[in-house]
Parts: structure tokens; C-alpha cells; sequence
């Protein structure tokens, strides 16, 4: 660890780029219960990554462009006068470095990005090379809402509960634990679709709705476009009957 300020900044500018990978992941995907050592690796080894290329980038850039890049030689031999003498271009490559480095892995923890691995990894010549995908650990939630749903199309949810009541909305946002838990919620917005029998209606000024999944007994997810007619999701047939035969 380092023992003076500046090295603690460093230190801690050093991890930028894994903090943000991990931001990321959490955002798009399901995120999982580490101990505070599994993160930290995970964090620092992102960051050592992305500073790899990102360092491998300069080191390609030196080669065709000596003249404006720093004389990496000269500042590990004398890195005193050679930082005195050059500060300025030393903190912007090092400031822009860092920033490709934690634009690389905000990258790498995007959904797209994870698309294109899962084409690698059906390739068995490189399977073997590719970390396992994320599905093997996302929830059955995230799998349905995000994972295989494609990117231009959005999730229709029709949840019915445990007394046959049916709701239907679109999807805003959801738990993104990795366990599937009774502890987590869903929330639907647009027209909310409301159904106990045989009469489905539109809940009047309902806007949004909070559904926990302890009261949820069965989900329907539909992929559809955003201005498709959505009353063409409602079961045709009484939700307490199909919730019946589902137990």
C-alpha cells in the first residue's frame, strides 16, 4: 500500500478504470455477493488490463510519433529533471492514457460487448480462452428482461399474482440480484393492464406499479417494439384459472 499522498492518489487513480467496469456491470447485469478481497482483485485486475492496452496504444503511438510523446527512457533514468522539463506533456499523456484505459473497460462491461464475446465463445477454437458468460450466474429475471432481449425491442411484463390478479405494463426496472430471492420487486410503467376474471381494463391515472415477488406467481414477458398495441398481451382466458392450473 502506498504511504505518502501522492502515492495513495495514484493508487487510487490507478483503479478508476476497474471502478468503473464494475459500475457498469451493475448497471446492465446482474450483480453478484463477493467477499471485499474477490472485488478488490476484480477491480485491480480490470485496471491492470485496460492500462495494458491502453499502455500498448502509446507504445504504438511512440513508434510512429517520438517527437510528441515522452521519452519514456529519459524519465525512468532521470525521472526528476525530465518531469521538471516536461510536466505538462507527462500529465496530459498520462490523464489521457487513463482515460482510454477506463473508456476500454467501461466498454468492455457493456451488453454489446458481452454479445460479441458470446459469438467468440461459440467458436470452440477460442472458447476455452473466453471467462464463462454472465448468464450462468444472472438471475432468471435479468435473463428474461435484458440478456435475451434484443436491443431495438422492449420487455412487455404480464405478471399474475398468487389470487389470479394480472398486471400488465412495460418494464422500467427490476432487482438485479444474482439470487433469486422473494426479497426483490419489479417495477411496470406506461398503461398498466389490470385483470381479475375475464375483463381486462386500463388502470385510469396509473402511471407506474410496484409489484413484489413474493405476491407475483408466474410472469409473461413479451419482446415487442414501443408503440405496438399492447392490449394484445392480456391472457385471453381468466388469470385465476391459469394460475390455478400452473400450481
Amino acid at each position: 500500500m502506498p504511504t505518502t499522498v501522492v502515492g495513495l492518489l495514484v493508487f487510487v487513480l490507478l483503479l478508476v478504470p476497474g471502478l468503473a467496469h464494475h459500475l457498469i456491470l451493475e448497471r446492465h447485469g446482474s450483480t453478484r455477493r463477493l467477499s471485499t478481497f474477490r472485488e478488490t482483485v476484480a477491480v485491480a485486475f480490470v485496471s491492470v488490463l485496460s492500462l495494458g492496452a491502453s499502455l500498448g496504444g502509446f507504445a504504438v503511438i511512440r513508434t510512429l510519433w517520438p517527437s510528441g510523446t515522452p521519452d519514456v527512457g529519459s524519465l525512468i533514468r532521470c525521472p526528476r529533471p525530465y518531469f521538471n522539463q516536461h510536466y505538462g506533456r507527462v500529465f496530459a499523456w498520462a490523464i489521457g492514457l487513463l482515460a482510454l484505459a477506463t473508456v476500454l473497460a467501461v466498454l468492455a462491461a457493456s451488453p454489446r460487448f458481452r454479445r460479441l464475446l458470446g459469438w467468440f465463445r461459440a467458436r470452440k477454437v477460442v472458447k476455452w480462452m473466453l471467462p464463462p458468460p454472465r448468464s450462468n450466474f444472472a438471475s432468471g429475471w435479468t435473463q428474461l428482461f435484458e440478456i435475451d432481449r434484443p436491443d431495438h425491442l422492449r420487455a412487455y411484463v404480464g405478471c399474475t399474482l398468487d389470487d389470479g390478479t394480472y398486471f400488465g405494463g412495460w418494464l422500467r426496472s427490476w432487482n438485479r440480484d444474482s439470487e433469486d430471492t422473494p426479497d426483490r420487486e419489479l417495477t411496470l410503467t406506461g398503461a398498466i393492464t389490470y385483470k381479475r376474471g375475464k375483463k381486462a381494463v386500463i388502470l385510469p391515472d396509473v402511471k407506474g406499479m410496484i409489484l413484489s415477488a413474493r405476491q407475483i406467481h408466474s410472469l409473461r414477458v413479451s419482446y415487442l417494439r414501443p408503440d405496438v398495441d399492447v392490449s394484445k398481451t392480456v391472457p385471453t382466458e381468466p388469470a385465476r384459472s391459469a394460475a390455478k392450473r400452473t400450481k
